[in-house]
């Protein structure tokens, strides 16, 4: 039995609460069933991805889709240390953080099992 909330998603996409409750009027209850039954899985508060599964396991949510329904608009950078290597002036060691650098926020915020530093731009 699939309810209106996992039908009109798609796959490997993240949605924020209210965008689920405006397809199914008990939010809280659906959004509860649909994680147990494996169809969505909360990324954080407030947050579902609808899961894409591979061959192997299940696929974590894109930074792409990620950001935006956390941050609710598209104003940052991100930069992941890893990227100077591309450049050429990359560092030593391997680091598993993003430095996103935005107006309003700071400080590490844990997503989908991923630490994300949040930069006040100056």
């Amino acid at each position: 039995m699939k309810s209106k909330g996992s039908k009109n998603t798609k796959l490997g996409k993240v949605y924020r609460r209210s965008d689920l409750s405006q397809r199914s009027g008990l939010e809280n209850r659906n959004n509860r069933r649909l994680s147990e039954k494996g169809f969505l899985r909360k990324v954080s508060c407030g947050i579902y991805h609808k899961l894409k599964n591979s061959i192997c396991c299940a696929v974590p949510a894109d930074i792409d889709y990620l950001l935006p329904s956390f941050r609710k608009d598209n104003n940052y950078l991100i930069i992941h240390p890893d990227w100077y290597h591309g450049i050429g002036i990359g560092t030593t060691q391997l680091y598993k953080c993003y430095c996103i650098y935005i107006c309003r926020r700071h400080g590490i915020v844990k997503l989908d099992n991923m630490d994300y530093q949040f930069i006040l731009r100056s």
